[in-house]
């Protein structure tokens, strides 16, 4: 225990944090020697981890929504706890630490959304902040300045005067020092707050700023010297100058940014690299387009034009090396039947005991609370081990789905360049089943026709339904109903496919493998999600490609050949 409280005694008086990585190095040497305070080690885990993740939203002086900081609460506090509120209530009382203290207020007020811990959090992310700035550790020291900036203005708080002092303190701090380059960010929060400091206090800082962006421009350094001008052109606003002095003056900043813009695209011509030139003068275009200067508008079009000619492309990629695969048939059918005897349906048992194993080897990853997204939305929440334990599965399953589909998909190329299958062969095989009518198989063929035309978003358009049409006839003819009756109304309607492949009947029928198989690849939220990405329109347009379109055609290959192989 003498250890335990050693560490402890670290972890509460810790005033510099980068950030908070010690912190968190600290309680996971903490946890093991934790024993019955376990639960308290695990509470500091949470805070620690959601201030990390807050720091992907709050430091950022362009703006910050209350919904961002709210999807984070959420990860780590899925729920309202009064045992842990008045645990973070008792250490903000007991605690120190500048650092602990506006953490604990911080937390106290995002799970009660009660204003009386306002004071303690902003004072003491100051307070924190100026510590930082005496041991020049400056990142740090502007990031808490950023962070008190942001929940000042997102709650509408009375802290504008403190902020800006505390601005400008670190700004004239920072004067002639090898740290210049963190006035930026100080300085557009000083400008933000729209201060009414002394006409003497905005010229001495309107020097520091455009003396640091002249080091950089002297040193090549274009990058921070154009940030550091940009994050000027609000102090402009807050001189004493005549208004239309003080638009000469923006005018005359906003044209040193444009032609570091140029000269970076110049530079970047001469060296043969025309995506970067591109770039540099598209900026530099808008610049000029702002300030009105129509010939520099239509001569960066015209070098954009120029340096577009000479863009080269290289693709950077991962290599897996896996055995090469082939399919032997000394004609089409036969090919086609060895492809339906290829296995890409991933062993769930394998995958649910690998699933555990990974848990148990990374407890610590696999502690909080999470919310999973797709490319925009929340998707799923996990807040226990059996919800963790599903999601660590599909993940699990989505990926060894991927992998089979590009080795399957490498070798099925080959014999389509090879010209050694067509869609003849194709549906010849699916028919020989008796599974489809004659309106499914014209369909199929013209799908498969298209595929092997490398019209991948025709052939997918017109398959996916008819991967769901295979499902339905194979289910039917095991008298297997794919119908439901719904509404006051007893409407009879087709059940959709995510809620047949929930249907035990059918998991008994196809195997709980290849039902896991076909959720995680047409119907699941948390996976490939295929059928329902493309019926509404979410599917990117470099998703429409070989090694989706031939993956449906082999679901409705083995979904075919279950007709007569598991009567």
């Amino acid at each position: 225990m003498e250890e335990f409280d050693k560490l402890w005694k670290e972890f509460d008086e810790n005033e510099i944090d980068e950030p908070n990585f010690s912190k968190m190095t600290l309680l996971n040497k903490l946890l093991p020697l934790a024993g019955e305070k376990k639960e308290k080690i695990e509470l500091e885990l949470k805070v620690v981890n959601l201030v990390f993740a807050l720091r992907w939203v709050l430091p950022r002086t362009e703006g910050v929504k209350i919904e961002e900081i709210n999807r984070c609460v959420q990860q780590y506090f899925p729920t309202r706890n009064d045992k842990e509120i008045a645990y973070f209530t008792s250490r903000l009382q007991e605690t120190k630490s500048h650092q602990n203290r506006w953490r604990y207020a911080l937390i106290c007020f995002l799970l009660t959304r009660k204003p009386q811990y306002f004071p303690d959090a902003i004072n003491n992310l100051l307070e924190c902040s100026n510590i930082h700035l005496k041991q020049k550790e400056i990142q740090s020291c502007v990031y808490l300045l950023v962070v008190a900036f942001n929940i000042n203005k997102l709650y509408n708080l009375k802290y504008d005067d403190d902020i800006s002092k505390a601005a400008l303190h670190i700004c004239f701090d920072l004067e002639n020092t090898e740290y210049e380059r963190w006035l930026i960010e100080p300085t557009e929060v000083f400008c933000l707050l729209n201060n009414k400091s002394e006409k003497e206090t905005i010229a001495r800082l309107f020097t520091i700023v455009h003396r640091a962006a002249k080091r950089f421009s002297d040193n090549k350094n274009s990058h921070l010297q154009r940030s550091l001008l940009k994050a000027s052109l609000g102090l402009c606003n807050l001189t004493d100058l005549l208004p239309d002095e003080k638009q000469k003056l923006r005018k005359q900043i906003q044209l040193v940014i444009a032609e570091s813009h140029e000269a970076d695209g110049n530079t970047a011509f001469k060296e043969n690299n025309g995506l970067a030139a591109t770039k540099w003068y598209e900026e530099a275009q808008q610049v000029y387009q702002k300030l009105g200067m129509s010939e520099k508008v239509k001569e960066l079009g015209e070098k954009i034009r120029e340096s577009a000619k000479i863009i080269q492309w290289e693709t950077v990629s991962t290599t897996i090396k896996l055995p090469p695969l082939e399919f032997d048939g000394e004609n089409g059918i036969e090919l086609v039947r060895s492809i339906s005897r290829c296995e890409m349906v991933p062993n769930q048992s394998r995958i649910e005991q690998e699933a555990k194993d990974i848990m148990a080897d990374n407890p610590i990853s696999h502690i909080w609370p999470t919310t999973h997204y797709n490319r925009k939305n929340p998707i799923a929440h996990t807040n226990d081990y059996e919800s963790r334990l599903r999601s660590e599965i599909k993940r699990q399953t989505l990926e060894q789905i991927k992998l089979a589909e590009h080795w399957f998909a490498t070798a099925v190329k080959k014999l389509e360049e090879q010209k050694r299958i067509s869609e003849e062969h194709f549906t010849k095989f699916i028919s020989d089943f008796g599974l489809h009518d004659k309106d499914s198989l014209e369909l199929l063929r013209s799908g498969i026709k298209r595929h092997l035309n490398q019209d991948y978003v025709a052939s997918i358009h017109i398959l996916i339904p008819q991967v769901e049409n295979t499902l339905r006839l194979l289910l039917n003819s095991r008298g297997i109903s794919t119908i439901k009756v719904e509404g006051k109304e007893m409407r009879i309607m087709d059940s959709q496919m995510g809620g047949i492949l929930d249907n035990n009947d059918v998991i008994k029928t196809l195997g709980n493998d290849f039902t896991s198989y076909l959720k995680i690849k047409f119907t699941d939220v948390e996976g490939i999600n295929l059928r329902n990405e493309v019926a509404h329109g979410l599917l990117p347009l470099e998703e429409f490609n070989h090694v989706t379109s031939i993956s449906i055609i082999y679901v409705i290959i083995i979904l075919t050949k279950m007709s007569v192989e598991k009567r």
